[in-house]
């Protein structure tokens, strides 16, 4: 069985509704893209890649092959998000993680989130 590193943002963060999908995960610890990204919310939050625009804050959890597949299922990827590897900062230490990317949702009816953190 693989294992990976997941960097979420959102809903699957600690304390957040589909942090249950995580629960066989090892939580690494809070992280923060080395990358500047768009950060929306409009009921979810959304992570784009096509903007520059702040350094996002979550959490870094490695987990098996079973859990990213039900992370899929649960973002829709490919379809809905899609499943991107990037660079995070967890403390001094560089990871390589895979996260969420959605750059078609609609930015005028959505709240960008300029502290770079979805609460």
């Amino acid at each position: 069985m693989g294992e990976s590193k997941l960097f979420v943002y959102g809903t699957l963060k600690s304390n957040h509704g589909n942090n249950g999908l995580l629960r066989h995960s090892t939580l690494l610890g809070k992280a923060v893209t080395q990358a500047k990204f768009g950060l929306y919310r409009n009921g979810i939050p959304y992570m784009v890649d096509d903007e520059e625009k702040v350094n996002v804050i979550g959490e870094l959890y490695k987990i098996t092959d079973i859990t990213l597949a039900r992370c899929d299922g649960l973002e829709g990827h490919p379809d809905f998000y899609t499943r991107k590897k990037i660079k995070v900062k967890l403390g001094e230490e560089s990871h390589v993680a895979w996260c969420y990317i959605n750059n078609n949702i609609d930015r005028r009816k959505a709240i960008h989130l300029d502290d770079g953190e979805y609460k």
